[in-house]
């Protein structure tokens, strides 16, 4: 039964907003799905979850190739990008 009291009242603290980086910016969903399932694929395949695997290749630097793989050649398929994944994190 709904009463006319006030559940909820907005506190004094003010909500800083996070500027969106500009790769984040450009991302479809559709993108953010398929970089996932190939990093799940690359994870099976290494034998990891996608976290640590995701780790590796922030550290050894992959990330901006991988966003310029997806976002530059839509065409390829999940394993074609995974495997191209794959000899880069070799190469490095």
């Amino acid at each position: 039964m709904c009463t006319n009291k006030r559940l909820y009242q907005p506190g004094n603290v003010e909500i800083n907003v996070k500027k969106r980086s500009r790769r984040a910016a450009k991302m479809s969903l559709k993108e953010i799905v398929f970089m996932t399932d190939c990093l799940r694929m690359l994870g099976n395949r290494l034998d990891m979850p996608i976290v640590e695997v995701s780790d590796m290749l922030n550290s050894k630097g992959v990330y901006p190739q991988f966003h310029k793989m997806i976002e530059m050649q839509p065409e390829l398929s999940k394993v074609q990008v995974t495997n191209r994944l794959q000899k880069l994190i070799a190469e490095k």
